[in-house]
């Protein structure tokens, strides 16, 4: 399952908040401001798709694997700037690749390396929160990693805080990293 949440300061407000625990459907709602999200990266059922599970934190959640995604349209509120609360609930049950797996993230709409923010996870590193450069010229500014290795078989609540130009990240309430 994936509990997904947003705020940003240039909004003052919750800018999205994706519960993934309805146990149907191919859509995500958002409940904070109407950003909802599709299964895949069209309306239509495709290989992309997550698939329901009742393992959730609540009992139901969506399951991911290989390259399944939610995808929510581009719109200027989720181009976070300035001071941001990313959070992300996760359960990680194996390791299915060998490569940084975005948790969630925005892309700037321009191209898939040109990016805006995101939580990460890899086999053989720890989580890692990232921003990137302002303009979304696709390079990180700041980042903070967890000092241990992640294991599969256990739930993750992860928290990425931007406040000025200082980063930090919260695994399971332990500020866990920060950088300037």
């Amino acid at each position: 399952g994936l509990a997904l949440a947003l705020t940003g300061s240039n909004i003052q407000a919750q800018v999205g908040s994706w519960r993934m625990d309805r146990g149907s459907g191919q859509t995500v709602r958002d409940s904070a401001q109407g950003h909802h999200g599709v299964f895949g990266t069209t309306d239509a059922v495709e290989a992309a798709d997550p698939t329901w599970s009742t393992s959730g934190i609540t009992g139901k959640g969506l399951q991911f694997g290989g390259d399944d995604c939610v995808t929510v349209p581009d719109h200027p509120k989720l181009r976070l700037v300035g001071d941001m609360t990313i959070c992300a609930s996760v359960y990680i049950d194996a390791f299915h690749r060998n490569e940084w797996i975005r948790i969630v993230g925005k892309n700037s709409g321009k191209s898939e390396t040109d990016r805006n923010y995101g939580l990460w996870y890899h086999p053989d590193q720890p989580f890692l929160f990232q921003i990137y450069g302002v303009g979304n010229r696709g390079h990180a500014n700041a980042s903070a990693t967890l000092t241990g290795k992640i294991m599969p078989g256990r739930w993750y609540s992860l928290v990425g805080v931007r406040k000025g130009k200082s980063v930090a990240l919260y695994v399971n309430g332990t500020h866990e990293g920060s950088a300037n």
